[in-house]
């Protein structure tokens, strides 16, 4: 597997007013990040379909293509590949004047050359407030993954940027599991329209795996073997997974898009431990449909 090079950035906002926020909050974080990139680099009135420079596009590129910037998120293509990642673990609704929210944005490959982009950004929504009722916040500061300032008090501090890869995360994750590997959905997995029905297929997990590795570069001739001898019988021991929807309303269409997933945990054989690479790999790139509204999202569980 070929190298992916990745940066993790630590959000703490400061709340001016008490904001009302929704429980799971990647889709309002990616929704506002995008409306304001649109507003700064936008030259054809999201209009992407007959844009002369969309190849060039900044946003495309952040997004791998395919993103149309005149539909609501929501309605967006169900295969569109981030080359970033927002993360929420906060799920309080209610905060108060002075309260403070952290969430993480995980960037990839060339992504991690437009950290100043993304802090302008969310400084810029800072200004104009989050969500329904606009709660404006302020920027605390931003952190690396070691908790060093990458942006605090207004100063830059590009040295505290730190680079890591996707490989010696790798090593570090298999030294805490062995045998006995299981897969836990924290998020629902949804699955590529192209390839959707309601009846889970463990192939479907290992396409998502695999087309999502392939949108990195990262597969070499052997990992696309590999990945593509997999046999149900021989990997898998238990799979407990039931279908999750969610309804989302869009007033501004009168419309309710629906999203059917799956979530639970597959539990795999001793000799899945052949794939772990693969599964711990996609631990930070997320799989599937919908990454962008937070889907996706996986662990790795293990004997250590």
């Amino acid at each position: 597997m070929y190298e992916i090079k990745y940066s993790e950035l630590v959000f703490k906002v400061k709340f001016s007013e008490d904001a009302v926020l929704p429980k799971h909050k990647t889709l309002m974080l990616n929704g506002a990040l995008l409306n304001v990139l649109v507003d700064l680099y936008c030259i054809h009135k999201r209009i992407c379909r007959s844009c002369s420079i969309v190849s060039r596009c900044l946003i495309q590129k952040l997004l791998g293509n395919g993103y149309e910037a005149d539909k609501p998120l929501i309605l967006q293509t169900y295969n569109l590949q981030p080359y970033y990642v927002i993360d929420c673990n906060d799920e309080n609704k209610n905060f108060q004047q002075d309260q403070e929210l952290t969430f993480s944005i995980r960037l990839f490959h060339e992504a991690i050359d437009y950290i100043s982009q993304f802090i302008y950004a969310f400084q810029q929504i800072g200004s104009t407030g989050l969500s329904k009722n606009k709660a404006r916040y302020t920027v605390i500061g931003i952190y690396n993954n070691q908790n060093r300032p990458i942006f605090e008090n207004g100063v830059f501090q590009e040295s505290n940027i730190h680079i890591e890869y996707i490989s010696d995360y790798i090593t570090w994750r298999k030294s805490c599991i062995k045998n006995n590997v299981a897969l836990l959905f924290t998020t629902p997995f949804i699955l590529e329209q192209a390839n959707f029905h309601y009846f889970f297929d463990i192939d479907n997990l290992f396409y998502s795996i695999k087309e999502r590795l392939r949108n990195f570069g990262a597969l070499e001739q052997q990992d696309t073997v590999w990945l593509g001898a997999f046999d149900e019988q021989k990997y898998i021991v238990h799979c407990t997974l039931h279908l999750v929807k969610q309804i989302y309303p869009i007033k501004a269409l009168n419309f309710n898009k629906v999203i059917i997933g799956l979530k639970g945990e597959i539990k795999f054989s001793k000799k899945a431990y052949d794939l772990i690479d693969y599964l711990i790999a996609c631990e930070k790139l997320c799989i599937g449909s919908h990454i962008l509204l937070g889907y996706g999202r996986y662990i790795i569980k293990g004997d250590r």
